[in-house]
């Protein structure tokens, strides 16, 4: 049986390869001109940013639930204050490409974050049934159910 984090990375894999060949249809259908030559470096930026965030997420899951709930919490801000600034600076720097590179922008921090949180909330499922056969088989060998 894969890790979670492996089980994870194939899913996103598959997950964002299946988003670059929509997006180049999409593309492909629009008038010349039309998106940003940015949009590669997105898909990359979210990538590695979902696979990280992942990783520490399944680390403070090891460690309980308090401090899953809190490192949560602090790398969600951090993730979503990293996409703020890299948008904005972007934005700053290249005027003339804001509305092709935000809109693409903000529905690929969509999409990812909807599989994040599926993803987050099977892993939890899957631990919290596995957490309970273990707590059942321990009670059943002392015979105390």
């Amino acid at each position: 049986m894969r890790s979670p984090f492996v089980q994870f990375l194939i899913g996103l894999s598959v997950y964002t390869a299946i988003l670059v060949l929509i997006t180049i249809v999409i593309f492909l259908l629009l008038p010349a001109g039309s998106a940003s030559r940015a949009i590669p470096f997105q898909f990359v930026l979210f990538y590695a940013v979902t696979i990280t965030v992942h990783y520490l997420l399944l680390r403070a899951s090891e460690k309980g639930a308090g401090s899953f709930v809190t490192r949560f919490l602090l790398v969600s801000f951090l993730k979503l204050l990293l996409y703020i600034i890299v948008l904005v600076a972007y934005l700053y720097l290249n005027k003339s490409d804001a509305m092709r590179f935000a809109i693409p922008y903000l529905a690929l921090y969509i999409l990812y974050s909807l599989f994040e949180i599926y993803s987050i909330t099977r892993y939890s499922k899957t631990n919290q049934s596995t957490q309970k056969k273990t707590e059942d088989d321990l009670h059943h060998e002392k015979g105390t159910f």
